[in-house]
């Protein structure tokens, strides 16, 4: 407002009908407007987003008038929770580095969503930190990369081809090089970096993931193939374009904290795609009653890759870029990924329970650097507001039927020998385990072969 009165000033300048010491004087007045002190309802973002909601429910059918009555899915107490979480965790995040409050174009951001696993309800929605300052909702109005976010589409898609497709193999034990690696992309060369710009050698699929590693992720959607990974992202929930660069699989295309949260919830349910919904009935001025059409759950991934990516992400928590939850207060089963962009422009959490799935995304509006990881600026975010939300206990995921673990060797993914220097019980989706014992440690040496064909014996016993 006040650039616009001043550009009507400056232009009255030049027209001859106001004089340049005149001008130059109103400029500095006060505008006149009275702030608010609260808005006039609770939860401002979500009402603006049951609004928003209302107009698509009902495109053929307007509400006639004010004075509707507007039944949801959200729980009051989670809403206020998460405002409240929300709320603490970016003020805390200012008082432990306080450059964050040095940006004088915009406050330090933040949006969250929480949603019912089983049927894809709303329970909580806060699009940022003051309505009163900004109505910006960025729970659906703010596109942002995922970053690592974003991987967890890929690894699910080598799972799928390995599930579906003879001959294919990609599974949680299938070793990928984190090593220097240069291609070219758009006719340029592309070298991906990981967060510490160090590398970390030949892991497994699952250490890859836990530990968010950027190269080793690029080189398994080079072997996954990015048409696959398109498919199952969206197949989730996803609807922003998805471009086919190297790139994606670090999660480099925007995307809204909404979409994610609908698209983790597939995880989190099975397998089963619920659209997001908030409206549960309406009852116009006139005492007419509407209820949108929720569309059925659709299952479009199998219950077994599901499982397995969920089993993946549990490491992340326990082992890997969020292994701090539990030092910051989690505790009980869960999932989850941590998502940071290049510069450290966004910081985001997505992290599910049997019941409740949570997305929380911290940044700036205008894309200024936050300097800070999903892990540091999100995820306690997360975790004060799962811990406060009574959904959390020790209830761990149902395993479908055809699952098998096996004992692997670490380092070549195939099955563990007694020369192996280090097994691992891993788990794998029947029909894609290993088959072959560990080639590397197995060398056969005159005065080893009694012992190792004993070995192999006691083995096939077992």
């Amino acid at each position: 407002a006040l650039a616009r009165r001043n550009r009507v000033l400056n232009s009255m300048v030049e027209t001859g009908d106001l004089n340049k010491k005149t001008a130059e004087a109103v400029k500095h007045s006060e505008l006149g407007v009275t702030r608010q002190r609260a808005t006039n309802y609770r939860a401002p973002y979500l009402v603006d987003f049951l609004e928003e909601e209302m107009r698509r429910a009902f495109p053929d059918s307007p509400p006639s008038g004010a004075g509707l009555k507007i039944f949801s899915s959200v729980d009051p107490d989670l809403q206020e929770q998460a405002e409240e979480a929300l709320g603490a965790g970016l003020e805390r995040l200012e008082k432990s580095y306080p450059v964050l409050r040095k940006n004088p174009r915009g406050t330090l951001q933040g949006a969250l969503v929480a949603i019912r696993v089983s049927d894809g309800a709303i329970l909580a929605l806060v699009g940022g930190r003051d309505y009163r300052v900004s109505q910006f909702n960025r729970t659906y109005q703010a596109h942002r990369q995922p970053g690592s976010l974003f991987k967890r589409f890929l690894y699910l898609a080598g799972f799928i081809r390995s599930q579906s497709e003879p001959g294919f193999s990609f599974t949680a034990a299938t070793p990928l090089e984190d090593t220097p690696l240069e291609m070219v992309s758009g006719g340029k060369p592309y070298r991906p970096q990981n967060y510490d710009h160090l590398f970390h050698g030949t892991g497994s699929a699952r250490r890859a993931l836990e530990e968010s590693m950027n190269v080793a992720s690029v080189r398994a959607a080079e072997e996954v193939g990015l048409e696959s990974v398109i498919t199952v992202a969206k197949r989730c929930g996803v609807e922003a374009r998805l471009p086919k660069v190297p790139s994606l699989a670090l999660g480099t295309a925007e995307v809204t904290p909404l979409e994610m949260a609908e698209a983790y919830a597939t995880l989190a349910s099975g397998g089963v795609h619920h659209p997001v919904w908030a409206i549960r009935a309406m009852i116009d001025r006139r005492g007419r009653s509407l209820e949108p059409e929720t569309p059925p759950g659709a299952r479009v991934l199998s219950p077994q890759a599901a499982y397995l990516i969920t089993d993946l992400l549990k490491g992340v928590l326990t082992r890997g870029t969020a292994s701090t939850a539990e030092m910051l207060g989690f505790s009980g089963v869960a999932a989850g990924k941590t998502g940071t962009t290049d510069d450290l422009r966004d910081a985001w959490f997505a992290g599910y329970t049997p019941k409740i799935l949570t997305v929380v995304w911290v940044g700036y509006d205008d894309n200024r650097a936050l300097g800070l990881t999903g892990a540091q600026a999100a995820l306690p975010i997360w975790v004060d507001f799962m811990m406060s939300s009574g959904r959390v206990s020790d209830r761990d995921f149902p395993e479908p039927p055809g699952m098998i673990r096996e004992k692997v060797d670490p380092e070549t993914g195939q099955l563990a020998t007694w020369k192996c220097p280090e097994k691992v019980d891993e788990l794998f989706i029947e029909g894609t385990e290993p088959e072959q014992r560990c080639e590397k440690h197995a060398k056969w040496h005159w005065w080893w072969r009694f012992g190792d064909e004993e070995d192999e014996k006691n083995e096939d016993s077992e």
